[in-house]
C-alpha cells in the first residue's frame, strides 16, 4: 500500500476551530512539521478567499467602444462608420433616417 502524503493545509482547514497550540500537537502525532503561525495565515486565507467577484458592476467599456455622447464624437463616429461601411452605403442610411425623422415629425 503506497504512503499518502499529507497535505499540511487541507490538515489544518479539516481540524475546525480548536486552538492553534492543539492543531500543531495533532500534526506532529501524523508526521507534518508546522508551527502555530502556519496555522493561522492557513485559517486568515480560508477565511478570506475570494469567493466571488465583487458586487460592483463590469464597468466603463473600454474607449474604442464608447458611445459617442458629444456632437464632435458623433461626427467623428459617422465618419469612421462611413469608412467601415463606404460613403454610398452610409448616405443611403443617412437619407433613410431623414426620410424618418420627417415623417415622425409631420414634414
Amino acid at each position: 500500500m503506497k504512503n499518502k502524503k499529507i497535505n499540511k493545509s487541507a490538515f489544518v482547514r479539516e481540524q475546525g476551530n480548536i486552538p492553534a497550540k492543539e492543531v500543531v500537537a495533532r500534526g506532529k502525532k501524523v508526521g507534518l512539521k508546522f508551527s502555530e503561525k502556519y496555522v493561522h495565515t492557513v485559517r486568515y486565507n480560508a477565511k478570506h478567499a475570494k469567493k466571488s467577484p465583487s458586487g460592483r458592476g463590469p464597468g466603463r467599456p473600454p474607449k474604442s467602444l464608447a458611445v459617442a455622447t458629444t456632437f464632435g464624437n458623433a461626427e467623428e463616429t459617422i465618419k469612421m462608420l462611413a469608412g467601415l461601411i463606404g460613403i454610398p452605403r452610409a448616405i443611403d442610411i443617412l437619407k433613410d433616417e431623414r426620410e424618418r425623422v420627417r415623417k415622425l415629425i409631420g414634414q
